[in-house]
């Protein structure tokens, strides 16, 4: 842990105190696991690589400190996806089936410029997308945030278009999900 900053340090010590205190076996039934970290970012000043470190080391420390041995550990993708934590994932788990180390990802459909192009299919085949990812995954995973909202623009007769503020609304009753309370919503809007 030498090559750690101190706040990363200080941090896996405080994850201890947690494991030593919930991460028993007499908790077993209560707690099945311990997230360590959410949603750390990968752009800069962070580094991913130097995320993963931090994981190992703190995984390692957990588990020492756990005596619920069928404790999971779990942290957050770092908006990587999951395949960019089987390295860590292999190395931690090995080849078994059940394991110790779980990633949490978070599913959404409106939070990025990529999302905000894709009007209703798109984001229907993004989402069957997701189905596939996580069952090919080695890993345990969890979807520990999900939400259905989109920012789609609906015209009346139905037809779609991703709401990335580069196109309007230029059809009397067009709704965008974003810009319309959803107690107002038409019945296009509703059906998408």
């Amino acid at each position: 842990m030498t090559s750690l900053g101190i706040n990363m340090i200080n941090t896996i010590k405080c994850l201890e105190y947690v494991t030593t205190k919930y991460g028993t076996a007499e908790n077993a039934d209560v707690v099945f696991g311990i997230e360590i970290l959410n949603e750390p970012i990968f752009w800069a000043p962070n580094d991913f690589g130097i995320t993963k470190t931090w994981v190992a080391a703190a995984y390692n420390a957990i588990t020492a400190a756990a005596t619920n041995t069928n404790l999971q550990i779990i942290t957050h993708d770092s908006f990587m996806g999951l395949q960019n934590w089987y390295d860590l994932g292999s190395a931690i788990n090995g080849n078994l089936p059940s394991s110790q180390f779980a990633i949490d990802v978070h599913l959404y459909q409106n939070q990025s410029p990529d999302d905000n192009n894709l009007d209703v299919n798109g984001h229907i085949q993004e989402a069957c997308s997701w189905g596939n990812t996580v069952k090919s995954s080695v890993l345990p995973w969890y979807a520990g945030e999900f939400s259905a909202a989109t920012n789609v623009c609906v015209n009346p007769d139905g037809s779609s278009f991703g709401d990335n503020g580069t196109q309007e609304c230029t059809v009397p009753g067009c709704q965008c999900t974003d810009t319309v309370s959803i107690d107002q919503w038409s019945p296009a809007l509703k059906n998408t």
